[in-house]
């Protein structure tokens, strides 16, 4: 999962930019908060991928 991919699914499931420092942009929804760093053309950790895969499906 790349980043661009990340930010989509976490925009389509009420997270907002919250705020963004370098190339880490932090995604809020409610009290939840995921950091998703930019390094373009590279693929995120899978931690992040999971942390990411899991605040989507909780909105569901």
């Amino acid at each position: 999962m790349t980043a661009k991919e990340a930010e989509n699914l976490l925009l389509k499931t009420d997270f907002f930019l919250d705020r963004q420092k370098g190339n880490h942009k932090t995604y809020k929804r409610e009290l939840e908060r995921i950091v998703i760093p930019l390094h373009t053309g590279k693929d995120l950790h899978p931690k992040i991928g999971n942390e990411v895969k899991s605040a989507v499906e909780k909105s569901r």
